[in-house]
């Protein structure tokens, strides 16, 4: 049964006049003012338990997506980079090549001539 707002007030007056004012005001504070029929039961805590369980699998399902996701692109990517710096080691070592061929050339010309 819902306590009324004067029963309240009046259990406040003789808890100040029983244990002071400032005890009183922690101890109302303490109190709910709907009552007890506000309190979670046992059902209640099922009911709360179960939706954490499903919201729980939930995240644990949407993080392996997300890291399969993200394996694929960095798998993706690593590819791709594999790819870009085996050309690029070609091309270098390519340039390298017919640079040292050019130089060698030079000499070799060089040697005939003199």
């Amino acid at each position: 049964m819902p306590v009324s707002e004067a029963e309240r007030m009046e259990l406040v007056g003789k808890l100040t006049d029983a244990i002071g004012k400032e005890a009183a005001e922690t101890l109302m504070a303490c109190v709910l003012p709907d009552g007890r029929d506000q309190l979670a039961t046992k059902a209640d805590l099922e009911i709360l338990r179960a939706d954490l369980e499903i919201l729980r699998a939930e995240t644990k399902a949407e993080f392996a997506a997300l890291r399969a996701e993200t394996n694929a692109g960095f798998a993706e990517m690593r590819s791709f980079m594999e790819t870009k710096l085996a050309r690029q080691a070609r091309l270098h070592y390519g340039s390298l090549a017919a640079f040292i061929l050019s130089v060698w050339g030079v000499f070799v010309a060089q040697s005939f001539v003199m």
